[in-house]
Order: C-alpha cells, then sequence, then structure tokens
C-alpha cells in the first residue's frame, strides 16, 4: 500500500513538472520554476529539492509537456549582469579616485555673476508729456553674485549704470535689484554647458543728470523710483569657471522722489508733483564666472 502511495504520489509529480533549466555548463533542472527575478532563479525539483540559480548561467528554458515533447524555448537575456558588473566596477574606480574631474560634467547648483557690456533705449513720459530726456544708453549691465539651484530657479542681485552726454549735460540711468530666473532649457555636451533663461527683477532705478556751472561747482539733480524688468538671457559654460552671456530686456520705471546734489552734496530733496514713467528695452554681451557647489 504504501508503494502504491509512492508511486502515485511520483507519478502526479511528474505531471506537473513543466519547466526544464538548462545552464551554460550543460546540466540540467527539471521542475517548476517558483520565482525568476533580476537575478535568481528559484526552481522546486524532484532529486535535489529547492535550487536556485543564477541567471547569468542560464542557457535557455524550455516548457515541456506532460507527453515530453519539447515546447516553447526562453532564451535568458543576461545583460542585466554585464551591467551590474560594469556599474560595480565604474562605481569602484570612482570611489577610488575620489577626484571630480573623473566624474561626467552634470549641472550642478552653483555662485556665478555675469559682466555685460550693454546698451539702453528708453522713453520718459509725464502723463501725456513726452519728455526730451536722451534715448539712448551706454554702459554695464552687472550680475554681481548669484545662486543658481540644481533644478529649475536662480536668483542674482543685479546693477545697472548707463550714461550719455548731450549738450554739456552728462545723463546716467541706473538702476539696482533682485531678479528670480527661470532655467528653462538647459544642456550638456562634453565639458559645456548652454543655458537659456528667463527672469523677472524689482529694485530702484533712477535718472542722474550732472553740469558744471561758470565757477566750477558740479550741479546736479536725480529722479529715482522703482524699477521692473523682464529678461531673457542665454549663458555658454566653454570650462568649469568661465563662460559667455547675452541678454535682451524690457523695463519699466517710475520716478516720484527728487533731490538736488552741489558738488556730489545733497542740498535738498522732494517729491515730484507728477511722476515721470520710463519704458526702455536693452541688450549686452559679456563673460559669466562659475562655481559649483
Amino acid at each position: 500500500m504504501r508503494l502504491l502511495f509512492i508511486a502515485t504520489a511520483f507519478m502526479i509529480s511528474e505531471g506537473v513538472m513543466a519547466e526544464t533549466v538548462k545552464l551554460k555548463n550543460g546540466t540540467v533542472l527539471k521542475g517548476v520554476i517558483v520565482e525568476m527575478n533580476q537575478t535568481d532563479l528559484v526552481i522546486d525539483t524532484a532529486e535535489m529539492g529547492r535550487v536556485t540559480v543564477k541567471r547569468y548561467t542560464i542557457q535557455n528554458i524550455s516548457d515541456d509537456n506532460a507527453s515530453g515533447s519539447s515546447g516553447t524555448v526562453i532564451n535568458v537575456n543576461n545583460s542585466n549582469h554585464v551591467e551590474q558588473k560594469n556599474e560595480q566596477t565604474n562605481s569602484q574606480v570612482n570611489n577610488q579616485s575620489g577626484k571630480d574631474r573623473d566624474e561626467a560634467r552634470r549641472w550642478r547648483q552653483g555662485i556665478q555673476g555675469r559682466f555685460h557690456i550693454s546698451q539702453e533705449a528708453a522713453q520718459f513720459k509725464q502723463k501725456s508729456e513726452a519728455l526730451d530726456f536722451p534715448k539712448a544708453y551706454t554702459g554695464i549691465d552687472w550680475d554681481l553674485i548669484g545662486f543658481r539651484s540644481e533644478s529649475w530657479w536662480a536668483i542674482y542681485l543685479n546693477a545697472v549704470s548707463q550714461s550719455t552726454t548731450r549738450n554739456s549735460m552728462d545723463y546716467t540711468l541706473g538702476g539696482a535689484g533682485v531678479r528670480l530666473d527661470w532655467n528653462a532649457f538647459k544642456s550638456v555636451n562634453g565639458d559645456t554647458l548652454s543655458l537659456l533663461s528667463f527672469g523677472i527683477g524689482i529694485g530702484s532705478g533712477s535718472i542722474e543728470m550732472e553740469s558744471t556751472d561758470l565757477t566750477g561747482r558740479k550741479l546736479s539733480y536725480e529722479l529715482s523710483g522703482t524699477r521692473t524688468t523682464l529678461r531673457m538671457g542665454y549663458d555658454y559654460f566653454w570650462g568649469r569657471y568661465w563662460g559667455l552671456t547675452a541678454f535682451a530686456s524690457l523695463n519699466a520705471a517710475t520716478y516720484s522722489d527728487i533731490s538736488y546734489k552741489v558738488d556730489g552734496v545733497k542740498v535738498n530733496d522732494a517729491s515730484v508733483d507728477d511722476e515721470v514713467s520710463v519704458s526702455s528695452h536693452s541688450f549686452g554681451l559679456g563673460l559669466l564666472w562659475n562655481v559649483d557647489l
């Protein structure tokens, strides 16, 4: 009776076993596959019980039916093992060197600044009246210092100083403020990086007019108020620390205060009876410096 039970159990297990696993060393395992993940295969066999083998040692897996004829053959892709081995080797090399120069260039957060030679065209108005100020100015537009995140945003402290001369009168158009940039399009090409950004800034703005009288004294008066800007910029990093930069912007200012100076000493402050509004556009080319953090 016991022999009959063992024989019956053996026949049932033979009917259930449907997979044949052939290893690259010629070993053949027959049984039921319990699990197969990216690294291992687990199979229940009649002869050895539950066996675990590495996937990269498998040549193929065949699905056999009960009559013993060969069914579907599955070739096992062992690329995972190769990738893991390569990743492990590269990781060991990088860990041993411990130097950033072995790391591929990528966008990282950092401290940077930009120095532009720029031009600005401005129109001045007082309500419906156009004021007779010069329209073209040349000077600098300087991102004194800024922080660039590794993601989409950056923030900069900006200063502008443009000037021109007309009829022995010196005009200086300027401003200072904070600008938040959106790093819209970033790309990496070997050791060079490029960036297209859009920004909005707000701060103070002014225009100062200065002349010299017959006694040699310098007389000046300055209109001041708020200044906002919309800006598009492009950066090209040719190395880790330096690069080329360009920008174009639309600016608007409102001047509501006026001050008078003699030889650089302020003698009077007042409010403008009728605010002066300024709309302008500017562009510039220059250099940038950068330090990755």
